[in-house]
């Protein structure tokens, strides 16, 4: 799998020197914009590591994070400087920057950092990827379905659904079945852990799960 790393920055030679050191390590493509506005005239849809400097012309780094804005955890960054200050490191991760390097980059100190940032990025579209097929199966759901576990998801046990839809036991247990096989689901955990994943259902904001869940 390819990564990819944009290293953004005024200054030639640092982006040089900065390919030259993550060109080496195995699957890691890198490529290169000169300012902000650069990238996010040209900003890739899939997302990638940012390694950004603070300091440039026009849209400084800062401004640039900013900009991300709901992209952002698409977009782990890394900002540099040459002038080491704390000021900017704190403020650096105030905005959401995983790390902050001084310049000239140490190769080790760099590859710890782009590691860590890369580690991130998987599993943002690990994420990403499970909840749109979590999406994709339910749904592939009845109406009838989709209603039943709405109601399972809420805490209701079959006997409960089944007298709120006005159907039988038995078939409330044909429809869960059913949705059961659809989802790919060997038991009801697994369920819950889809209807989670793809914004179905929503934690409880008074105990933190769904009671179904927690009964599961």
């Amino acid at each position: 799998m390819i990564h990819k790393v944009y290293v953004v920055d005024d200054d030639e030679l640092t982006c040089v020197a900065l390919r030259d050191m993550l060109e080496i390590v195995p699957g890691v493509d890198v490529e290169i914009f000169a300012s902000g506005s650069d990238f996010l005239d040209s900003m890739p849809v899939a997302g990638g590591l940012l390694l950004m400097d603070v300091y440039m012309p026009g849209l400084d780094g800062f401004e640039t994070i900013a900009k991300l804005e709901t992209k952002r955890s698409h977009f782990p960054t890394i900002m540099m400087s040459g002038r080491g200050e704390i000021r900017q490191a704190v403020q650096a991760m105030k905005m959401g920057a995983i790390d902050y390097l001084e310049k000239p980059c140490q190769p080790q100190t760099l590859y710890a950092a782009v590691k860590a940032g890369l580690d991130q990025l998987k599993t943002v579209l690990d994420d990403q990827s499970a909840s749109a097929d979590a999406q994709q199966r339910i749904g592939g759901l009845t109406e009838r379905e989709s209603e039943l576990l709405r109601l399972l998801v809420s805490g209701m046990t079959n006997k409960d659904a089944a007298e709120q839809m006005a159907i039988s036991v038995r078939t409330a247990e044909a429809h869960r079945a059913k949705m059961m096989l659809k989802l790919g689901a060997d038991n009801f955990t697994d369920v819950m852990r889809l209807a989670y994943a793809s914004g179905f259902a929503t934690l409880n904001p008074d105990n933190g799960a769904s009671p179904a869940l927690q009964q599961a």
